[in-house]
């Protein structure tokens, strides 16, 4: 069985071992040559062995979380630097995260589910004039063909548009008000 599981991992060493009358945990604690190696260089530049580790893991920011069980630990006495040797494993983070994300979505869909105040459900005309700016009505009732396009050029107008995802009035506005300058034009519109 151990020679058809040739890529398995641990569990060939374990049952190489098992089956050669060799103890697993001697099996498991087997250093290659050039491990020892790294570690005799780990104890002469003064790094010193830390026990009573169980596990590390390493986490970085938009990177695969690594875990190591049973790890031999060093540290360098002078520094904050540690050095650890034994078998990765890649954790992924996803799985550990889902049952938050559904524990977060049950709970957002529970409030989507409370109803609305009737002030919200009232319609948009019964609004005070005071409330109405005349300047955003007028911006959205002039239609895109009456706008004034002369003097700027149509792959430019569809740059701004493109990048500030924006109507072509807009870029056109924005365009005339930065004298054709594109930068400035897409700054004021995202900005």
């Amino acid at each position: 069985m151990a020679a058809e599981n040739k890529f398995a991992g641990e569990d060939v060493a374990e049952d190489t071992g098992a089956a050669q009358g060799i103890n697993p945990v001697a099996v498991e604690k087997l250093q290659s040559a050039a491990e020892r190696k790294a570690r005799k260089a780990m104890q002469k530049k003064g790094l010193e062995q830390v026990t009573g580790i169980n596990s590390v893991t390493i986490i970085r920011k938009n990177a695969p979380m690594f875990s190591f069980s049973s790890p031999d630990v060093y540290r360098n006495a002078t520094s904050d630097t540690w050095i650890v040797f034994g078998e990765p494993r890649i954790d992924n983070l996803g799985k550990m995260m889902r049952p938050r994300a559904q524990q977060s979505a049950r709970a957002s869909a529970s409030a989507a589910q409370v109803p609305a105040p009737a002030a919200i459900d009232e319609p948009v005309d019964a609004a005070p004039a005071s409330f109405i700016d005349d300047e955003a009505v007028a911006a959205t009732t002039t239609s895109e063909d009456s706008v004034d396009e002369s003097g700027l050029e149509n792959k430019d107008i569809e740059l701004v548009m493109a990048q500030a995802n924006c109507t072509r009035a807009k870029a056109v506005a924005a365009l005339k008000n930065s004298s054709n300058d594109l930068i400035s034009a897409i700054m004021e519109l995202t900005g």
